[in-house]
């Protein structure tokens, strides 16, 4: 679960990390909107094994 924080409109978008598309980017299923974005996160280097993580985010 990935979770997606923007701050200009206060609003939290729930998310699921999909695939990694390359090296510290990947494509991220937002829940509440229904739509996939690709996301860089340089915290991650590849997917954890369980596709699982909680991260904030100015989107």
């Amino acid at each position: 679960m990935v979770t997606i924080l923007q701050e200009e409109e206060e609003m939290l978008y729930r998310g699921v990390l999909m695939k990694s598309t390359s090296e510290n980017t990947f494509s991220v299923y937002l829940i509440d909107i229904g739509i996939s974005v690709d996301k860089k996160i340089p915290q991650l280097k590849t997917l954890p094994p369980d596709h699982l993580l909680f991260y904030y985010e100015q989107f």
